[in-house]
């Protein structure tokens, strides 16, 4: 090793602050980028494993194959893994609570697909041969059947037609005729008795939807099971070809089946496990998810690359009298080009592992931290967050820095390389004092006083340090801004796909009347363990499309009429409605408050849009009633319009709500069908209303566990994004901290300067406080507009999947004011204190930091 290298190890260390907050700044650069690939690769892929436990390990299903259709399938190169499932039959059930479920539905799985097809195993084990089933645990609840594991039962099994012959599966409801509930709409024909034993219970599988007419039993798929058409889950390759293989195969479908529809083979996909693989069934979606992520990681390499770039500024600045005194004695330009090199790859083999180290470390203690709240609080089952590294990202990270520090070591050791010594040695290039630099009004003087005079002229006579500063700190705010703007449209599409919800029972009343409250819906009220209810009364009130429409439902409704329903919610939930509104009773008693938003899709791209052009305090005019003989006219007035829906109807869309009091409704026909319940025990209050129910012909849905579900994924998603704007504020504030601490480090001869030549404590602190102010003000000039630009360069890019509205960030930039202000102050009172301590002679003699 050459004299100079050693001569610059020797500096490092007598210069341990310079070094170490250098070291600091590219390490924090490092664990910028680790720690958000990290965090966004653990979250990703701690998603998916949730999906694959809860709705399947597959991309796929192919259902209805014939033995042709299901060889091209099965033997397709395509597909890496495939499960067969068959359809057995139905078995009407006796003595059942549940009039619009009246079957066993017999599905069989083979071995792969009980292990991939999201069945959750409550009690009991799988079955090992066609005679063993497994049963879901709402056949006990909802259907009020006796059965438990071992016991043996007949089943009837059957096809399911309609009365004109037409085959009816699983996706066709049962069909109970109002007014003739003897009367029968289908049959189950071709009936073969089957005896099987119970040896599990089972969650509802995802393969049954709620208004599916047969509990579904899962038996073993063995040879022996009668020849029928099978169905193919399976995992694609590459699973990017997914929606557009599955589109293949529907196209050949429509052609081979054109004549009988009944018979061709359904194609369905696991959008939630491709959702989460950051797959989409939109190019405008994909599009716009790659270009997010691309801005995202432009911005978060933007910043780290300032940040080492910073850092190496102001340490090479305090060291161009070094490389004078190397150059007055002999030192070579190219050598001292090679001295800097040489200190940047010291201090990169140093930062660059800690950096990764600490990304790494970090995101792993915050995944701990939340993985253990949510065990503990058993907020969202299935979900477990494990620390998945980006192998990939971390090279990306390492390369950056590598290029960065190579970069920012190479420009200021081309500066140092041509000043002259004499120069350098008297640092006249980074401070230039000309008369006219630093000049200030007697306006200026007389009303910030000497201490503002002095801070003014510290930022005017060495700009390069403190426009590196300024600069780090206008990075920070810019980074948040436009990330906090990423956030908002990430949870605005969040809502679109999943809506927190509240009620976790619906109570179907079949033998509803008009203009009467069910007695039974009255006798569950009174019931214990009920936390909220709706008593829904409602009413179609149509209004003129001409009249009160849009221009876009104009344009795509046929209809004469735009369909608004009127609804009352029960006293005691329209009270708790109106308050959260922040409305009292005497003001909507009398009026409606208008609910209208519903998501469209055009060309592949979303849409917020509305289905009447209707302002606060119109009124509309329909008829409560349609008929061909007789139109009863009515009139509403709306006194609010909201986005906000009550208890039991979170999840509706598309369709026009005027929510009114029980009062007002009196004023119209309305009928009573449903009844949504918020409950703390959802399964001991659903045995309850059973128990109520002595006629048998009311259906109880419990939704408590599809609610926890969706529920659990909005918390999720809200935890992922909230979390990535906590890592990006807390490396933007340490980022602040080290830049800020490092330039005071570098100050102290100066500050001991001003202290000998008589400038008390108090003068001190205003000059500083006057600097903090300046600091910020310049910082907040430059980084409120590049971040608000940003932000609509994001919104922007949005609309090309989602058609939205600009939302300034407004938030973001006062929280960016406020914090910023705060942590300058802070960190220069901490600088300062440390300067307190040390003695004025010792500082000034010593050269070193």
């Amino acid at each position: 090793m050459n004299i100079l290298n050693l001569l610059t190890l020797k500096s490092l260390k007598l210069n341990k602050k310079r070094t170490l907050v250098t070291i600091i700044g590219i390490t924090l650069s490092v664990a910028l980028i680790c720690a958000i690939t990290t965090f966004i690769s653990s979250f990703q892929n701690s998603l998916i494993e949730r999906t694959k436990i809860t709705d399947g390990n597959f991309h796929i299903k192919i259902e209805n194959l014939n033995n042709e259709e299901s060889k091209y399938i099965l033997k397709n190169v395509k597909f890496s893994s495939k499960y067969i499932y068959q359809n057995i039959g139905y078995s009407k059930l006796e003595n059942y609570n549940n009039e619009y479920k009246p079957y066993i539905f017999l599905i069989a799985f083979d071995k792969n697909a009980m292990n991939n097809m999201g069945i959750k195993l409550i009690d009991g084990r799988i079955p090992e041969n066609s005679n063993e089933v497994l049963i879901p645990d709402h056949i006990l609840k909802n259907a009020g059947m006796k059965y438990k594991i071992g016991d043996t039962i007949n089943l009837n099994i059957g096809e399911r037609k309609d009365l004109k012959g037409n085959k009816l599966n699983q996706n066709n409801p049962y069909i109970l005729n109002e007014k003739n509930k003897q009367e029968i709409s289908e049959n189950i024909t071709n009936t073969q008795i089957k005896k099987v034993n119970i040896v599990g219970i089972i969650e509802r599988p995802n393969v049954e939807n709620f208004s599916s007419p047969g509990y579904t039993v899962i038996t073993y798929l063995d040879n022996k099971i009668a020849d029928k058409n099978i169905n193919v889950a399976a995992i694609i390759k590459n699973p990017k070809e997914t929606y557009k293989l599955g589109k293949i195969l529907e196209n050949d479908y429509q052609i081979k089946y054109n004549e009988n529809k009944s018979e061709m083979p359904v194609v369905s996909y696991n959008d939630e496990l491709l959702r989460f693989s950051a797959i989409t069934n939109s190019d405008n979606a994909t599009n716009v998810l790659i270009t997010m992520a691309s801005i995202v990681i432009l911005i978060i390499v933007f910043t780290s690359v300032f940040v080492i770039k910073n850092s190496f500024s102001i340490s090479i600045s305090e060291r161009l009298k070094q490389y004078g005194m190397l150059s007055s004695i002999g030192a070579t330009s190219k050598q001292i080009k090679k001295n800097i090199m040489f200190e940047g790859l010291i201090l990169g083999v140093i930062s660059i592992p800690l950096g990764v180290i600490l990304g790494i470390f970090s995101i792993w203690i915050v995944l701990i931290i939340v993985s253990g709240l949510l065990i503990n609080t058993n907020i969202i089952p299935d979900l477990i967050l494990s620390l998945h590294i980006s192998i990939p990202a971390i090279l990306v990270a390492v390369i950056i820095s590598i290029i960065t520090i190579y970069i920012s070591t190479i420009i200021p050791a081309r500066k140092a390389s041509k000043i002259s010594a004499i120069d350098a040695i008297r640092e006249t290039k980074d401070i230039k004092i000309t008369s006219k630099s630093l000049k200030t009004s007697k306006l200026f003087y007389k009303i910030f006083g000497i201490e503002g005079v002095i801070a003014s002229k510290n930022l005017k006579r060495s700009r390069s340090k403190y426009k590196t500063t300024i600069f780090s700190i206008c990075i920070s705010i810019v980074l948040f801004i436009s990330i906090s703007s990423i956030i908002d449209y990430g949870f605005k599409v969040n809502n679109l796909y999943y809506k927190k919800r509240d009620s976790n029972i619906i109570v179907y009343n079949n033998e509803a009347v008009y203009n009467k409250v069910p007695e039974y819906f009255t006798n569950i009220s009174k019931l214990s363990n009920i936390d909220g209810y709706t008593i829904k009364k409602s009413v179609h009130f149509g209004v003129d499309k001409e009249k009160y429409g849009t221009d876009d439902i104009k344009k795509t409704e046929n209809n004469e009429y735009i369909n608004v329903e009127l609804i009352s919610l029960g006293d005691l939930e329209y009270r708790r409605y109106i308050k959260k509104l922040g409305l009292k009773y005497e003001d909507t008693h009398d009026k409606g408050i208008l609910i209208d938003n519903y998501i469209s899709i055009e060309n592949g791209k979303r849409k917020e849009a509305n289905y009447l052009n209707v302002k606060e305090g119109q009124q509309i005019e329909g008829y409560d009633s349609i008929k061909d003989d007789e139109k009863i006219h009515k009139k509403i007035n709306i006194l609010f319009k909201t986005d906000i829906k009550p208890l039991g109807l979170e999840d509706s869309s598309d369709r026009v709500y005027v929510i009114v009091s029980d009062e007002n409704m009196n004023n119209f026909e309305y009928i009573c069908h449903n009844m949504y319940i918020k409950s703390s025990d959802p399964y001991k209050l659903e045995e309850d209303i059973i128990k109520l129910d002595i006629s048998k012909k009311n259906a109880v849905t419990n939704m408590d566990k599809v609610i926890k579900e969706e529920n659990s994924m909005v918390l999720i998603i809200s935890i992922f994004l909230y979390g990535f704007i906590a890592v990006i504020s807390v490396i933007g504030i340490t980022n602040i901290f080290n830049t800020i601490t490092t330039n005071m480090s570098l100050r102290n001869r100066e500050f001991a300067i001003l202290k000998s030549i008589g400038m008390t404590n108090k003068e001190f602190n205003k000059m500083i406080n006057f600097e903090s102010i300046l600091y910020g003000l310049k910082a907040l000039i430059f980084g409120i507009p590049i971040g608000i630009g940003i932000s609509y360069l994001i919104y922007a890019i949005m609309k090309g999947a989602y058609e939205t509205t600009f939302m300034f960030p407004i938030n973001a930039i006062i929280i960016s004011i406020i914090f910023v202000f705060i942590i300058i102050f802070s960190t220069m009172r901490y600088s300062i204190n440390k300067t307190k301590k040390q003695n004025i002679i010792e500082v000034i003699r010593n050269e070193n930091i």
